[in-house]
């Protein structure tokens, strides 16, 4: 089966999620309400038990999208793209939604792939003793290879920001992304 990477339109000055502006202002700190999910050896969040626990109430988004990042690079969706993606590839994907605007919600794949150090289709660098987390995992030369029968799945690369997941849609998923009235705002479908 053909797989899409999904990606995301660059939008300008996004917000965080997981962090706030620290007492200079010019310095972000993580919030309190996640301090204890940060690793005290490399500093980076859980990410997931950070969702889990639930999204901070003074976190705003306001956009006229149906997709985008965050600036600490997770996926804001919107109620029209989560509705959409529910009715191709039901519980796919997790949804956490911002409380602040419950039209929004951030959203990762259930299938989350984590790379391995000796895949070339990975660019791996360090790992931290404590949390076992990589400093970055980014691509690499190879192609990374997707389990079968997966509608949507998400590859778990790590930036100097945290987690950074990397979505692939199969080609069903994709055409009715790609050829939905009025079009998804923010979304670029591009073959493997």
């Amino acid at each position: 089966m053909k797989y899409y990477q999904l990606s995301i339109e660059d939008v300008p000055l996004s917000e965080f999620l997981f962090r706030e502006a620290g007492e200079s202002k010019t310095n972000l700190r993580f919030r309190k309400l996640y301090l204890d999910l940060v690793c005290t050896r490399c500093r980076k969040l859980d990410e997931i038990a950070a969702l889990r626990r639930g999204i901070d109430l003074d976190v705003s988004f306001k956009f006229a999208r149906d997709i985008m990042m965050s600036s600490d690079d997770q996926v804001i969706v919107s109620a029209r793209f989560r509705d959409m993606v529910q009715s191709v590839a039901p519980d796919e994907i997790e949804f956490y939604e911002i409380p602040s605007n419950c039209a929004l919600s951030v959203a990762i794949p259930k299938i989350l792939i984590s790379p391995a150090e000796k895949d070339d289709a990975f660019n791996i660098t360090g790992k931290c003793g404590l949390c076992g987390r990589y400093t970055e995992a980014t691509w690499g030369a190879g192609i990374p290879k997707i389990p079968a029968d997966c509608n949507i799945v998400a590859y778990r690369l790590e930036t100097h920001v945290g987690m950074l997941a990397r979505w692939e849609v199969n080609e069903r998923v994709a055409h009715i992304l790609k050829h939905s009235r009025p079009k998804l705002k923010g979304l670029i479908l591009r073959a493997r």
